[in-house]
C-alpha cells in the first residue's frame, strides 16, 4: 500500500472517530483532534474557534443528536490534507431543534505527534464552492 493512501485510510478512521465524539459531546477527544488555532465555520455562517466550539457542546449549548458524515474526496499533500464531505445531522440548541444537510471541507495538519483537524467549513448544498 502506497503512502497517500495508507494516510487517507488513517483520516477517514479519524474522521469517524471525530464523528464520535461530536455525538458524544466527548470533548476530551475532540481536544486532541482540534488544533488550538482551529476555525471552525458552520453551515450557518457562525465561526467558532476550538475554545468556542468545545464550549458549546461542554455547557450544552449545541447537541448532535444525530450525525453522519460521508468523505467524498481526499487530497494529501505534504503533511496537509483537505477531505471533501456531506453531513446530516439534527442539531439541538437551546431554542430550536436544526435538520442540517451540508457539504464540508476539513483541513488536516500532520504535526510532530498526530493528525489534527485547523479548519472546517460548512456550507449548504447549492452554493457555488460545493464539492463537485
Amino acid at each position: 500500500m502506497n503512502d497517500t493512501r495508507r494516510v487517507a485510510e488513517e483520516l477517514r478512521a479519524l474522521e469517524e472517530r471525530r464523528r464520535l465524539a461530536m455525538l458524544a459531546a466527548d470533548t476530551a477527544a475532540l481536544r486532541d483532534i482540534l488544533d488550538e488555532g482551529l476555525v471552525y465555520v458552520h453551515s450557518t455562517g457562525t465561526r467558532d474557534s476550538r475554545a468556542s466550539y468545545l464550549g458549546k457542546l461542554d455547557d450544552g449549548a449545541v447537541r448532535y443528536e444525530e450525525l453522519s458524515t460521508e468523505v467524498v474526496e481526499i487530497a494529501v499533500r505534504e503533511r496537509f490534507a483537505l477531505l471533501r464531505g456531506t453531513m446530516t445531522a439534527r442539531v439541538r440548541t437551546p431554542e430550536r431543534a436544526l435538520s442540517v444537510a451540508s457539504h464540508y471541507e476539513i483541513v488536516w495538519i500532520r504535526t510532530a505527534d498526530a493528525w489534527r483537524v485547523v479548519a472546517f467549513h460548512g456550507f449548504l448544498p447549492g452554493t457555488a464552492n460545493r464539492p463537485t
